[in-house]
């Protein structure tokens, strides 16, 4: 009997200090995997929309989209990905993927460049009112659990030319599997990414990154334009920086808070 009611104990004890050991390589494999699956579903919803899930060739179709967009994921962050690095980078890159997926699940937001624009440009008190129990909770499970989970793994040391030839070696299968997904499905996927523009600012976290850097290239280049004043001189400068900085997110966060998004 004693030993029946230790194996609870015991069990939790094994877990609690396993750690797995992985490569880097296979470490940002099971991350990027995990963005597909849990983090995208939104992006899957729409996708799978108007599709019949009882026909096969709906499955292959969206088996190839999986595979395009893991693999790109892949190619993209395993380049980045240095031994030191790697833990840091997995980290920043699932606090990123679970904001963006909490706003695009329950609010439906599209995470294009107007809309990082206006992120940018949210104060505090704005910052504040989206600090909700929802959004806390969602965070605990979609950042704080895979971060504990990258960081319990042991990243296997090797030396830099076996690093080299692992990493040249799962590049090689990303682009062969990428390409060959291309190649099936090249019809079905360009028609609807044809069709469905938005739907490239729903695959998370790429959405965040690249309208990221296309946010600050554009306040960047904005900083270094002369602008002409909007409105009346009396006009109050809140309304004509408001008025400046309106776009579609503006107007769709205003619509969904009552109030607008520019800082």
């Amino acid at each position: 009997m004693p030993s029946l009611l230790s194996l609870p104990s015991k069990t939790v004890d094994t877990v609690w200090h396993y750690r797995p050991a992985l490569s880097t390589e296979q470490l940002v494999l099971w991350a990027v995997v995990i963005f597909s699956v849990f983090y995208n579903v939104p992006f899957w919803q729409q996708a799978f929309a108007g599709y019949d899930p009882f026909v096969a060739k709906t499955w292959l179709t969206f088996a190839n989209m999986f595979l395009v967009m893991t693999c790109l994921n892949y190619l993209v962050f395993v380049s980045l990905a240095l031994r030191t690095l790697v833990k840091p980078l997995l980290t920043l890159l699932f606090l990123i993927a679970a904001f963006v997926s909490y706003f695009t699940s329950y609010y439906g937001t599209y995470f294009d460049t107007s809309m990082l624009e206006n992120v940018l440009q949210t104060d505090t008190n704005e910052a504040q009112e989206l600090l909700t129990v929802g959004l806390l909770i969602h965070l605990a499970i979609f950042f704080g659990l895979p971060t504990i989970m990258i960081w319990r793994v042991k990243i296997t040391p090797s030396t830099w030319q076996k690093a080299i030839l692992r990493r040249s070696a799962y590049c090689l299968a990303s682009t062969a599997i990428l390409l060959l997904a291309i190649f099936l499905s090249y019809q079905e996927l360009s028609s609807l990414m044809r069709n469905n523009k938005e739907l490239r600012y729903l695959v998370t976290p790429g959405n965040y990154i690249v309208s990221m850097a296309q946010a600050l290239s554009s306040q960047h280049a904005t900083a270094n334009t002369v602008r002409s004043p909007v409105g009346d001189v009396g006009t109050p400068v809140s309304v004509r920086k408001w008025a400046t900085n309106l776009d579609y997110s503006s107007l769709w966060w205003a619509k969904r808070y009552g109030r607008r998004t520019g800082g």
